[in-house]
């Protein structure tokens, strides 16, 4: 009865029958972890590609631990900081229209507090951020370069 049977097919069965157990196995024990992994990827994935958007949208409660955009969960927490604090200098600022000298020296203050996001590979966005607030709030018109220029 097993004489008709070569060793090919038989590893060939094992392996297709292998492969199956396994899938199955992932399914029903990491399910959760496979979600959690590929929603990470295409929020990363929409951040390095989100040119078209006016401002950078980072929804609070996303945990991202893509180390090649973040680094590591303190400097997201300090992206998030820098973007909070941003957001109310341009707010305070919309509020009581001051110097455009005044304006960009507290902006250019709020940037400096954060050294650590001058290398990041959100600075573009968080100028874009800048650029888009003050115009948003009307604050101050200024352009993605002159917020450079701030750092």
């Amino acid at each position: 009865m097993f004489t008709n049977i070569s060793w090919t097919d038989y590893l060939i069965t094992i392996a297709v029958l292998s492969v199956i157990y396994y899938t199955i196995v992932i399914l029903l024990y990491y399910t959760a972890e496979l979600k959690q992994a590929l929603t990470q990827k295409e929020q990363a994935y929409s951040l390095n590609n989100d040119s078209g958007n006016s401002h950078m949208d980072i929804p609070e409660n996303t945990e991202v631990n893509e180390p090649s955009l973040f680094g590591d969960d303190d400097n997201f927490n300090e992206v998030e900081q820098l973007i909070t604090a941003l957001k109310s200098v341009i707010a305070d600022a919309a509020g009581i229209k001051p110097e455009e000298k005044n304006f960009r020296h507290n902006l250019s203050l709020t940037l400096q507090q954060y050294p650590s996001i001058k290398k990041s590979p959100l600075r573009s966005s968080i100028n874009e951020l800048v650029a888009s607030e003050c115009t948003k709030l009307g604050t101050l018109t200024l352009s993605e370069e002159e917020v450079e220029m701030l750092w």
